[in-house]
């Protein structure tokens, strides 16, 4: 049953991270149902595996989803006086929120409960890293051609459609590839105690060239978040390594200040020769920082307003053009996953998370302690790898990959299994109304979650047809899913139908009306949203 679980995952992970990173609402609505499944079998099969650290995440992530739903419950808009209490400006995309948060927290039960021992950990690893190796050599062999031939997108890294995305997976698996490397380097003794030496070399050699060929490979993605996250994420497990291998006290100090002259001498390098690096990632102009500044000012701008309970989780697309500059593109994320969790949650959402977080990590580091070497080695390296996730989050949005956030959480829920608190967890057994509930859940989530599936098959499909064909495609995505993007489409069809010429004035006058009603009847709901504004402008 275990080689079915994780070759169950394996498969789940690969097809996401080429399904172009599950991204599109149909891969995350295939790879939500997998997530379901396969953490229902784990804890109906084996139980929730309870340790300190579980308890901090799991209420870290059972906190986001009671208050999102709490914001749901009751909406506003961006006219109405500020609410003394969690409400959203967009429940639709606050829904969104609730079940991906619960997608992340079955794949931290997931995480915590497949991996029953040392060397099934490891095996989970591999499972991270190939897909890796063949993105990187992919990408290598035929670039752009993946999402070229898919979807005819230019650019790209492998099946990831932003290099950003993809540099901060190949960073993490990086660090993962150091990881086993490492681990490999602290049985060294065993290896020659047994007259293995040449199969230790090979081994060793094997490890060391995957990471330098993923940290290449993520380095030539050109993403400075990438180069920074593996950077630092790097030179942090450098630290522990030379913590946990040197034993003589001086030895320890020594490589440790030798760790931290090479860090800072990286960041004065960086910082001295930054043009050549802007000019190395592509970025010779300034657009990329000051679009950032300009989302980060405007956000801050947003949060003071609502500083205790935000503008409810997701919601920030449809407000945040009323702080920015005039910008041309749609504003999807923020760049910045804390910032719009914050934005989103306000003080009251976001504080208890970050503490737990917060205790969640300081329970591993604790826990380090008490492990033997090769343990110490391979879980800091965990820790490392979240750590540069957590840097490529606070630049840009990974966290709302899911490629991305299924390794990360997969990690963390690692780092709360049987292996690491083999001497000092408890095993609960789920009761058939608890089963009843979980189920129930899930299967309500994933409902919800095919619903804007398939409005977004009608949506993208919809380009294919003329007037008559996309009317009706987009009718039919507002119904299963109503979003103002959506609405905005329909109306812009309706609108520009009513400019031909070979129309009657009374057939013009309908098309119009048409148009005008459904820019009215959004804008309601959604106060001052720039495009649905010019739409109804147009309609006067």
């Amino acid at each position: 049953m275990d080689l079915f679980f994780k070759g169950f995952f394996a498969i789940q992970l690969f097809f996401l991270v080429f399904a172009f990173a599950g991204t599109t609402p149909w891969a995350f609505s295939i790879f939500q149902g997998c997530a379901f499944i396969l953490s229902a079998m784990l804890l109906f099969r084996r139980g929730l595996i309870l340790t300190k650290p579980f308890k901090a995440a799991a209420a870290a992530f059972l906190f986001l989803i009671v208050y999102t739903l709490i914001q749901a419950c009751f909406t506003t808009t961006i006219l109405d006086p500020v609410p003394n209490f969690p409400a959203t400006l967009m429940r639709l995309y606050t829904l969104d929120h609730a079940a991906l948060f619960l997608t992340w927290l079955a794949l931290f039960v997931i995480g915590s409960n497949i991996a029953g021992d040392f060397k099934s950990n490891k095996v989970i690893i591999w499972i991270i890293i190939i897909p890796a190796v063949i993105i990187t050599l992919l990408h290598i062999a035929v670039p752009g051609l993946y999402l070229k031939t898919l979807i005819d997108f230019n650019g790209g890294i492998g099946p990831f459609i932003n290099r950003n995305h993809g540099g901060c997976f190949l960073a993490v698996s990086a660090i993962l590839c150091e990881t086993l490397s490492a681990v490999h380097f602290a049985g060294k003794n065993k290896y020659l105690a047994e007259n293995k030496r040449n199969e230790f070399y090979a081994k060793q050699i094997l490890f060391l060239f995957l990471f330098f060929f993923l940290a290449f490979a993520a380095v030539f993605t050109r993403s400075r978040g990438t180069m920074l996250a593996l950077f630092t994420g790097a030179f942090v497990y450098s630290l522990f390594l030379a913590y946990f291998f040197l034993k003589n006290r001086a030895a320890k100090i020594t490589a440790i200040i030798m760790v931290l002259i090479l860090f800072f001498g990286g960041v004065f390098f960086a910082l001295k020769e930054k043009g050549d690096i802007n000019a190395f990632a592509h970025r010779t102009s300034s657009r990329s920082v000051d679009i950032r500044k300009d989302l980060y000012t405007s956000a801050l701008k947003a949060l003071k307003e609502r500083p205790l309970f935000g503008t409810g989780i997701g919601a920030m697309p449809i407000m945040i053009t009323n702080y920015t500059q005039p910008l041309r593109e749609y504003i999807e994320r923020l760049h910045s996953d804390p910032l719009e969790i914050l934005l989103g949650a306000g003080i009251a959402g976001t504080l208890p998370p970050f503490l737990l977080t917060l205790l969640f990590f300081l329970l591993a580091l604790k826990r380090l302690k008490y492990l033997p070497l090769k343990k110490q080695v391979f879980y800091s390296g965990l820790i490392c790898a979240l750590i540069s996730f957590c840097i490529s989050s606070a630049i840009d949005f990974p966290l709302f990959i899911p490629a991305c956030a299924c390794v990360v959480f997969i990690l963390a829920g690692m780092l709360c299994g049987v292996s690491f608190y083999r001497e000092n967890y408890s095993r609960i057994s789920i009761k058939l109304w608890l089963k009843i509930i979980i189920l129930a859940v899930f299967c309500l989530t994933f409902y919800y979650t095919l619903q804007k599936a398939i409005a977004w098959r009608y949506y993208y499909f919809a380009n294919g047809f003329k007037y008559e064909g996309k009317v009706e495609y987009y009718q039919k995505a507002l119904r299963y899913y109503p979003s103002p993007r959506y609405a905005l489409r329909l109306g812009v069809e309706y609108y520009n139908k009513s400019l031909d010429k070979k129309l009657s004035p009374e057939e013009k006058s309908a098309l119009k009306t048409k148009a005008h009603d459904l820019a009215q009847s959004y804008l309601i709901k959604y106060p001052r949203e720039k495009e649905l504004s010019r739409l109804y402008i147009n309609t006067l």
